[in-house]
């Protein structure tokens, strides 16, 4: 099989292309900084640099994939104010993007791994939205 891996080089994309590889799976090793990557020269993965803001790329990168796998995310607790929006845009709108790209590509198999949420404050509560128009539920 052919498997398109978002966020190869972090801890949970790391493990995750070595068994695919152990599988003999072929592996699309999609990376935000190919210098963190160094890892997998050598190892029988296709190594794409990506930051993950174009549909069109990622569709580009998702032919011909059995499955697609995406890891990709970005997870702090107690971000300013004004950086809500790159939060909202590594957690929520490249999701969007990934999942648009893979229904375009054909790719009949997606798993996403998600952080707890997309934005957090300073005090470290978090930050929830209706999704669906459900609201979200209390703890």
């Amino acid at each position: 099989m052919r498997i398109w891996v978002s966020g190869a080089a972090g801890f949970i994309g790391r493990a995750t292309v070595a068994a695919l590889r152990a599988r003999r799976d072929d592996v699309v090793a999609v990376v935000r900084d190919p210098a963190r990557a160094e890892h997998l020269i050598g190892r029988g993965v296709e190594l794409v640099t990506d930051d993950l803001s174009s549909t069109d790329r990622l569709a580009v990168s998702l032919a011909g994939c059995d499955g697609a796998i995406h890891l990709a995310g970005s997870y702090r607790v107690g971000i300013r104010p004004a950086e809500r929006p790159q939060m909202y845009d590594a957690n929520v709108a490249a999701v969007e993007r990934v999942l648009d790209a893979a229904t375009t590509s054909g790719v009949p198999r997606i798993v996403h791994v998600s952080t707890i949420n997309h934005s957090a404050t300073a005090a470290g509560e978090f930050l929830t939205r209706r999704i669906g128009g459900i609201p979200p539920t209390a703890s």
